[in-house]
């Protein structure tokens, strides 16, 4: 509905189908696709393939089997920006 092509539509239901199978496993989404995104450039074969999978991965991982949230919802304290970066903003806004 959001993509404008096939092939991103295609790129959201595969990173969606991942974030859900690491949920339905019990791990956090978050660190999971962590993992995978370090171990994936070194997978060759199959069984390499396979064993990223998040059922083969949940024992590594060692995750509980309620997984927190990957985002927390911030307070309006936290949504400011701090004073460093806008005393650089001002910086190069002046020049």
């Amino acid at each position: 509905m959001f993509c404008d092509t096939q092939g991103g539509a295609r790129a959201s239901a595969n990173l969606y189908s991942l974030v859900l199978s690491a949920q339905a496993n019990g791990m956090e989404p978050l660190e999971y696709l962590t993992h995978l995104y370090k171990q994936l450039p070194a997978a060759t074969t199959v069984e390499q393939f396979e064993a990223l999978l998040p059922w083969n991965v949940k024992e590594t991982l060692k995750q509980s089997a309620v997984a927190p949230p990957s985002i927390n919802p911030t307070t309006p304290s936290q949504t400011a920006r701090p004073k460093a970066t806008t005393r650089l903003i001002e910086t190069f806004s002046a020049d």
